[in-house]
């Protein structure tokens, strides 16, 4: 049996029948019968006459009946048993279209011709091959669940996956029929004619099931959503067919996730929710009606859109992980499935077995709208069907368990305490799915600084827990992109990425923002905002937030539309909150001459940058009103309270006063102890990040520009004029937050060269020092902190800022660290400080290079590929022997890949162990690239491609251990392609115990790879076909090419792609064994038939290039038919 099949969770074609026709129905107890005989269950005389094919006609009619009659079945069903039913009447047709196929042929054997005998009933009570293979059978078309298609996936996927099913039921099937008298009787041309015709068994099965599938959609519009992704035209009408008004209707709701309340209300049972559950699914809905930025405008007159008119629907990637995936790569992405509508992706989702399974992780860049999505789509969930709860993972325990989190949540929004089990429980009852939307795992790993990669693990396990205890429950989590990879992920996870804003969605939006505020712009004289104008800005345009940010910025006078220039993300950020700080100090101050108010607004931005700053060194992304005015006044802004209070109010703080003016900074409240603490947030977190490294490079250059003044005048330089930076750049490295080194590198560019390079002398001046002491600084401790970790996170900011200021040019080692050390003395402390979270995104940030000349270099991270000799310093010192006479090849890696995280380390930190390690695994590294070398979790434990590889090679293969050495090879085989790693090494290694195992085994071996579905179009498959030529050659030399491709050509014959591939991939490489697999071709009508109707591209193809070599094709006609 293929390793892709694998006992199935519900539903099987036998708990499908069960379900939809009931237990105690006389079908589904023939159909235990008949698995109970060949279980040794039940004897032969309970099953009398009764088999798996004496059942044809019932399994026929049966599926007829199901086909067209479950719209009616789902009437009044509620939602988990409406999903259950439709999980299993998918389970009914796939079986159904076999039991069609196989009786639609003309073949030389029928369904019925292929009843159990007497005898042969008796022989399944006794054992034996006939009931070895019958019991195969049974359980194959009984007791394993057909491939299910998913909202996630190309339809033609499902369908390809449907093929290779039904492939591998003919091929468990015919294992059976020889065993059968039957089969004795027939004449050695019919049993060929049996073969031949038989061939093209799979494509009738898939023709059948793509029928049933299609009459289903008319009634159930999940099976429309579910096939609603295209990718050729190939089956594009039918798909459109099956789900094209669906989609219709989805596009004309273009705001505010509207499509996906009137999917759901097309599939509602109509049932009340209990109190709890409406009153907050209420809580909910209120926030459609509220602004999308839940706060006064900052531009007088100027009002947000409603959330349930402002929410643009955006586009998403999705895909289905593994241990391979990396969502943190854009060219991970760019080969996954892109969907036009979200609506239809979360409905889909929603609506499948597979959202009660394993979290659906929501990826998106900073102010890409995840959180806003996750407040729509609580707001858009039917509340008689589902229980939505939301969790801002910012505002609950982090360290407490995801139940804790989520009882938590709901104490927020509605006051009361309330378990989960019993709201689940009462859900349950109910048939309503809850729905929990964990928001901002990034903001989770920022709260703990500790690696949390088995948090969505956690999810899959709770919801696993929920499941078996009768409360199935569906999870949602958002994250930033750029943490994707901090997460495992269990099996069966789907990942979805939101993506950027396309040219239709921003005039959307902005149709949107120009109605709101039509009257406020036509009486100040403003011109809307043009698509023009926005789009202008390129990628500025491209997020939710950022768009915002424009339009706010333009709503003031047109400034956009008069900028007249193109504006990085920090020049925006910067001419935005400095137009925010000269409002409010022309409220207060109207009549200030114009030197007074520059001087006032950047007095402004600095106190504002104070409260971002005084967030980042404590790592979080909110603080108390209490913190605050002690960081306020510590850092030189004091007194903490400015403002005078009255007999009924308490006086204002310094805090209270500051955040309280700009409209960015949310003020939260809670009763602790019967006192009223306060707490302030940005409002998104890019806001805050930007301030801290704003505030990091005026402080550089306002110190650059002393030290020039003091130098130019004779005098010496303070020597305490960088405590203030200290105190910033000593908590964390600021690589911890993620756009704060962006931010940083663009406004030092932004300066301009002179300046620029000043900053970068001085960076390197404090660099020497940075490790001799801790700056007086008159008790400034936010959070409690070793000296050695002080110094760790202050000189590594030292070193990040100064390849930022370098404006991307390689920098030498003496020329960084001239005032100091070596490299290795700062990487030693840094490795034994930060965590190794915070250590590898320090690392990421810089490219190490190490050069032949003994040097080393230091430049901003590009994204090329990672040389491996240029991240050893002892790989330039001595030369590597590799053999007489031969010279080492340098190679390179994807950056972003294992291999290249392991060169990193190595650059990163020379040393005797690190070298030898490197030397040792140059082969591997070199042949494998980027992908996973050493270990990665499994199913079955920690598994290791390169300990699999070297076993093989390092153990002897000789014909006692045969089998046994053959079915590891199918095993390794199948985890490769499990970790997406290239096949060829694996296909090498099997070449070689080729000389020593039996040909009938080896030829085993790829036969049963062929059962695992991988991706036929990609660099594994090519290097699998390439790999299967070298394993011809070795058995060519033991039974002629002739008969090693014969013995290869008869294994491949179950699938009519690959032997053609295998068969090209000889002729291009000019093989000796072209001739023998053209000889198979030539005489090999099912492989024709196959090809012309499933890849009539490939089947001209293949014609061509037998005209080429001379050969006229048998089957050509086939083309035209």
């Amino acid at each position: 049996m293929s390793p892709a099949l694998r006992r199935s969770r519900p539903f099987t074609y036998r708990d499908a029948t069960a379900l939809l026709d009931g237990e105690q129905s006389a079908f589904v107890d023939k159909l235990n019968r008949v698995g109970g005989a060949v279980s040794g269950a039940a004897q032969v005389a309970t099953l009398g006459a009764l088999d798996l094919f004496a059942l044809r006609d019932e399994v026929v009619r049966w599926g007829g009946q199901i086909v067209g009659s479950l719209g009616e079945r789902l009437t009044g069903i509620n939602r988990i048993g409406r999903t259950d039913r439709i999980a299993a009447a998918h389970a009914i047709i796939a079986i159904t279209a076999f039991y069609e196929a196989l009786d639609s042929s003309d073949a030389p054997l029928k369904l019925a011709d292929l009843e159990l005998s007497r005898e042969e009933q008796a022989a399944l009570a006794t054992g034996g091959t006939l009931a070895d293979s019958y019991g195969e059978l049974v359980a194959f078309l009984a007791d394993y669940r057909p491939p299910m298609p998913a909202p996630q996936r190309p339809y033609e996927d499902a369908r390809r996956e449907m093929r290779e099913y039904y492939a591998t039921a003919m091929s468990v099937l015919r294992r059976f029929v020889v065993g059968l008298r039957v089969w004795e009787e027939l004449e050695q041309a019919q049993r060929d004619a049996f073969d031949g015709e038989t061939q093209d068994l799979p494509e009738r099965a898939l023709h059948a099931y793509d029928d049933a599938f299609r009459w289903l959609a008319a009634d159930v519009p999940e099976f429309a959503l579910w096939a609603g992704q295209v990718d050729s035209q190939a089956t594009r009408e039918t798909v459109e067919r099956v789900g094209g008004g669906v989609h219709d209707r989805l596009a004309e709701m273009e705001t505010g996730l509207a499509g996906v309340t009137e999917l759901l209300a097309g599939m509602s049972s109509g049932a009340r929710a209990d109190e709890r559950r409406a009153q907050l699914a209420a809580r909910y809905r209120q926030a459609l009606d509220k602004p999308v930025v839940p706060v006064s405008g900052p531009v007088e007159g100027v009002r947000f859109p409603t959330l349930g008119s402002g929410y643009v629907n955006p586009c998403c990637r999705v895909a289905e992980t593994d241990h391979q995936a990396r969502p943190v790569e854009e060219s991970w992405w760019a080969s996954q499935t892109r969907l036009d509508d979200v609506q239809a992706f979360l409905v889909g989702h929603l609506t499948a077995q597979q959202a009660i399974r394993a979290p659906l992780m929501l990826l998106g860049q900073p102010g890409s709208g995840k959180s806003v999505l996750t407040r729509v789509l609580a707001a858009r969930l039917p509340e008689n069907d589902f229980l939505p709860v939301r969790v801002p993972l910012r505002a609950v325990p982090a360290d407490c368990a995801i139940q804790e989190q989520i009882e938590h949540a709901v104490f927020e929004e509605t006051g009361e305490r309330v378990a989960w089990a019993d709201l689940a429980r009462a859900a349950g009852e109910a048939g309503a799915l809850p729905v929990v939307l964990l928001d901002g795992f990034d903001e989770l790993l920022q709260a703990t600084q500790v690696n949390r990669s088995d948090y969505l693990a956690r999810v899959a396990e709770f919801q696993e827990r929920e499941s078996d205890l009768g409360r199935s429950v569906a999870v949602l989590v958002t994250s930033r992109t750029a943490v994707a990879d901090r997460a495992r992920y269990p099996e069966e996870a789907v990942v979805a990425r939101l993506e950027p804003f396309t040219e239709g969605q921003v005039r959307t939006w902005l149709e949107v923002w120009n109605d709101t505020n039509r009257e406020e712009f036509q009486r100040r004289g403003i011109t809307p905002l043009s698509a023009e104008d926005v789009l202008a800005h390129g990628e500025l345009a491209e997020q939710p937030l950022l768009l915002l940010m424009l339009a706010l910025y333009d709503a003031e006078a047109n400034a956009l539309r008069n900028s007249g220039s193109e504006l990085n993300r920090a020049e925006l950020y910067e001419r935005i909150l400095r137009d925010f700080a000269r409002r409010e100090v022309r409220k207060r101050q109207p009549d200030l001459p114009a030197d007074s108010e520059d001087r006032a607004v950047q007095s402004e931005m600095e106190q504002l940058a104070l409260a971002a700053l005084a967030m980042f060194v404590r790592g979080q992304q909110s603080i108390t009103e209490t913190a605050l005015d002690r960081d306020l006044e510590k850092l030189g802004s004091g007194p903490a309270t400015t403002s005078a209070g009255d007999d009924f109010h308490r006086a204002l703080t310094a805090a209270q006063l500051l955040v309280g003016r700009f409209f960015f900074v949310h003020e939260s409240q809670a009763l602790r102890d019967t006192q009223r603490e306060r707490s302030f947030e940005f409002l998104h977190a890019t806001f805050g990040e930007f301030l801290v490294a704003w505030r990091v490079v005026r402080e550089l250059d306002r110190m650059a520009r002393t030290r020039e003044v003091l130098a130019g005048q004779g005098l010496a330089k303070p020597q305490d004029d960088h405590r203030f930076l200290f105190d910033m750049l000593s908590f964390a490295p600021i690589t911890s937050r993620e756009v704060v080194p962006e931010f940083a590198e663009q406004l030092l560019l932004g300066m301009g060269e002179k300046n620029r390079e000043k900053c970068f002398a001085l960076l390197t001046e404090l660099l020497g020092s940075s490790l001799d002491q801790v700056p007086d600084r008159a008790g400034y401790s936010p959070v409690p902190e070793r000296v050695t970790a002080r110094l760790a996170a202050y000189s590594a900011n030292l070193v990040l800022l100064a390849v930022f200021a370098a404006g991307g040019r390689q920098i030498a080692e003496d020329e960084l660290l001239r005032y100091t050390g070596t490299w290795g003395d700062f990487v030693h402390l840094w490795r034994s400080q930060f965590t190794k979270m915070a250590s590898r995104r320090m690392m990421e940030a810089i490219r190490v290079r190490h050069h032949a000349e003994m040097t080393t270099t230091f430049q901003r991270e590009d994204g090329s590929p990672v040389s491996y000799r240029e991240s050893g310093e002892f790989l330039n010192q001595f030369e590597v022997a590799t053999g007489p006479g031969k010279a080492f090849e340098d190679f390179v890696v994807p950056a972003s890949s294992v291999a290249e995280s392991d060169f990193r380390d190595l650059s990163c930190l020379s040393h005797g162990s690190g070298l030898a390690f490197m030397m040792a695994f140059a082969p591997i590294y070199k042949h494998f690239g980027g992908a996973t070398l050493l270990a990665q979790y499994g199913e079955e434990g920690i598994i290791s491609p390169t300990h699999l590889l070297l076993d093989l090679a390092l153990t002897r293969a000789d014909s006692e251990n045969a089998e046994h050495r053959a079915d590891r090879y199918i095993w390794c085989f199948g985890k490769f392609l499990d970790l997406r790693v290239d096949l060829t090494a694996l296909c090498t290694q099997l070449a070689k115990d080729a000389y020593i195992l039996p040909p009938e085994t080896v030829a085993r071996v790829l036969g049963e790879i062929l059962l695992v579905n991988f991706q036929r179009h990609g660099a594994i498959y090519r290097g699998f076909i390439e790999g299967v030529l070298g394993v011809l050659d070795a058995l060519s030399e033991r039974v002629g090419h002739e008969g090693a491709s014969g013995l290869v050509a008869r294994v491949l014959g179950v699938d009519a792609v690959v032997k053609v591939d295998l068969w090209r991939a000889a002729v291009e490489q000019g093989h000796p064994a072209a001739s023998a697999l053209q000889s198979e071709l030539l005489e090999d009508s099912g492989t024709a038939k196959a090809l012309a109707e499933r890849d009539p591209d490939r089947f001209a193809e293949v014609r061509r290039l037998l005209e080429e070599r001379g050969e006229h094709y048998p089957f050509a006609d086939l083309e035209a038919e």
